[in-house]
């Protein structure tokens, strides 16, 4: 994944509570080769090619390249930065002390060091272990794991032991030693060679090697956090889930009282979204932190229902109920929207995008036999058949099983339907409540859909998509969106009835607790930003407090009870 904000292997903000590892520069993890919860020892942009003088002629929108020294053209001036192709123009990003970068067509590593792109072997044996352990190169920062397993950037002298502090480079290859030293190196990086090993944390004051590296070469090439997590092992940030649990939600002032329906996050752009069904003009509104919102003027009134962020295509894509044949609105970055044609004049529900089919998919609660569209790009759109003219209403996509869910808000035998590409549909056997919504949690290997009625089982979890479970809900509220939260492990629907208890929250999608809502507004939908660390959600009730949000995993303290 590209994007236009980079990391920097620099000193990290932390407030001593444990907060994971992140960049001080910003907050935004984009253009990672990254796994972390007890396995980011690889921290790495990642670039199309390697050093280039002169910029390419038809780049892709976000794609990132080294530029050389001596370069010419558009690239004058910026020798070794990161320059990162907008659209209309290039970005330049001046790169850290240290930061790695992956080049995807050759596989291989550079670091910055003394103002130049080099290879691993033009530095000094210690800094390369500094380097690839993820270390500052400058002496106070290091990277030391807490008690779940975690790795964490902050001063030495702040955390007890590091990985420099409790043995020195040589002391590292002694430990890490059944492998030559450009091997350990190797293993550090987590790169695929002959050595064919990956280090990761096993405790407090302990690493391993592991053989892993297929998935390595899998997720180096499409690197992917979540993907990371679930095929290598996952480690929910437990302490801050009971944060996040023992902590009240607090509704923002929004712009205005529209019918809010659908709400994402865009971690490339730093920017929540939400989408509305009612408002005259303002349909949009996005904020940087969920708590401070403005209103944005949407393309058309089209009873805006669905809404998601395609990373790869750099663009927010909205779906409507109503309108003639432009029932899609896209934005590059929720401020300037534009009308695209829709392929039926269905009233469009839910939209997902399917980074591995390159596919953005709709779902509809009308239309004859045609209540799925899909589209490469937010502006081609095909009509695809629906497995049956149910009112679908929420879908996802689980990478992992490379699978598309939906499920539907009308009462059937078979309320899902299962795709591998966006075109074939199966229903599937289900408990016929009117489900909503839907998720995927990648580190569960887990569906999770939620629904508006059945009595003690408006929950169901699924971990292929195809054999349903129905689980005890917390409360018989009308639960219709649902979002999971990876860094702290934790799934959270919320709900449009109920009484101050419209939000319920599981580590596991089996165990549900009913949790204390901001205000009795009809709370529509949820999402998770893991760069601020907020849960924020969207209403279409309430006077002037149609949003809310949760304190999380690494939150500031901005906001309190």
């Amino acid at each position: 994944m590209t994007g236009r904000n980079f990391p920097y292997n620099g000193a990290a903000a932390n407030d001593g509570s444990g907060a994971t590892l992140r960049d001080a520069t910003t907050a935004y993890n984009v253009a990672l080769g990254e796994l972390y919860d007890g396995l980011a020892l690889l921290r790495a942009a990642r670039v199309v090619s390697d050093q280039l003088a002169v910029a390419p002629a038809s780049p892709a929108v976000g794609a990132a390249y080294l530029v050389a020294a001596g370069p010419t053209g558009v690239w004058a001036g910026h020798a070794g930065a990161i320059a990162v192709y907008e659209g209309t123009g290039w970005t330049y990003v001046t790169p850290g002390e240290g930061l790695l970068a992956w080049i995807v067509a050759s596989w291989q590593l550079r670091v910055y060091k003394g103002g130049q792109w080099v290879t691993l072997m033009a530095i000094g044996a210690d800094d390369r272990l500094t380097v690839l352990a993820g270390l500052t190169l400058a002496a106070n920062q290091a990277i030391c794991t807490d008690s779940y397993g975690k790795l964490m950037q902050t001063t030495a002298t702040t955390f007890g032991k590091s990985l420099l502090a409790m043995a020195s480079a040589a002391a590292l290859r002694t430990e890490l030693s059944a492998q030559p030293v450009d091997a350990t190196l190797t293993a550090l990086a987590g790169l695929t060679t002959a050595a064919d090993r990956l280090i990761y944390a096993t405790g407090p004051d302990a690493f391993a090697i592991s053989p892993l590296s297929s998935y390595m070469r899998t997720l180096l090439a499409a690197p992917s956090k979540s993907s990371a997590r679930y095929n290598l092992g996952f480690r929910a940030n437990v302490p801050k889930r009971n944060k996040v649990t023992g902590s009240s939600w607090l509704t923002s002032t929004t712009p205005a009282d529209n019918n809010w329906f659908a709400i994402c996050w865009a971690a490339e752009l730093g920017l929540y979204c939400a989408i509305a069904q009612t408002g005259s003009g303002n349909c949009v509104m996005t904020s940087p932190d969920g708590v401070n919102w403005t209103a944005r003027t949407s393309a058309a009134d089209n009873s805006w229902a669905g809404l998601c962020w395609a990373p790869e295509l750099g663009l927010f894509v909205a779906v409507g109920g109503s309108g003639t044949g432009n029932r899609v609105m896209t934005s590059p970055d929720g401020i300037n929207w534009t009308l695209r044609t829709s392929a039926a004049d269905n009233s469009w529900r839910s939209v997902c995008w399917a980074a591995e089919l390159g596919l953005l998919v709709a779902v509809a609660i009308t239309g004859s036999g045609n209540r799925v569209m899909t589209s490469p790009d937010g502006i081609n759109w095909t009509t695809r058949a629906s497995a049956a003219d149910y009112s679908w209403s929420g879908v996802c996509w689980s990478a992992e099983l490379s699978l598309l869910v939906a499920v539907a808000s009308d009462v059937h035998s078979n309320p899902v339907m299962t795709s591998p590409d966006g075109i074939t549909w199966t229903t599937r056997i289900a408990t016929s409540n009117t489900w909503y919504g839907v998720c995927w949690a990648a580190e569960l290997g887990l569906f999770m859909a939620v629904a508006n009625s059945g009595t003690g089982n408006r929950v169901m979890t699924s971990p292929d998509g195809i054999t349903w479970t129905t689980r005890a809900s917390a409360a018989d509220n009308g639960w219709v969106g649902i979002c999971w939260a990876a860094e702290i492990g934790l799934a959270v629907p919320v709900a449009i009835t109920g009484t101050g208890n419209r939000v319920m929250t599981s580590p596991d999608g089996i165990n549900w607790t009913l949790r204390t809502s901001a205000a009795d507004n009809g709370w529509r939908a949820v999402c998770w930003a893991p760069e601020p660390g907020l849960l924020a959600a969207v209403a279409n009730s309430g006077t002037g407090n149609r949003a809310m949000t949760s304190v999380s995993a690494h939150a500031l303290t901005y906001r309190s009870a």
